[in-house]
């Protein structure tokens, strides 16, 4: 979803880096996509990620399932708003 509306996710950024390519959105302004990658990696990417790690992990040490699930989802939650906007700050480069 954070690709079709032109914005930077960390698994983008990796696989461009060094190719200076433009993304569709890259003309938005710099608080849009700022505000959309924090969006998109703070709800859609890293909640749905961080508690289903924690709930495997609890279950693989004998722990009840639930314990730690809100904090890790909260927390990935903060760590991928972070990386969101991060990694969407800078504009990408066009070839050339």
């Amino acid at each position: 979803m954070a690709n079709k509306l032109g914005l930077e996710t960390a698994e983008t950024a990796i696989v461009n880096a060094g190719k200076g390519r433009l993304a569709e959105g890259a003309g938005r302004s710099l608080a849009g996509r700022v505000a959309g990658g924090m969006v998109s990696e703070s709800v859609l990417q890293e909640p749905p990620q961080s508690t289903p790690e924690q709930m495997w992990q609890n279950h693989a040490e004998g722990q009840d399932i639930w314990v730690g699930v809100a904090r890790a989802g909260v927390e990935g939650a903060i760590a991928g708003g972070v990386m969101g906007a991060g990694d969407n700050i800078r504009g990408r480069r066009t070839e050339g």
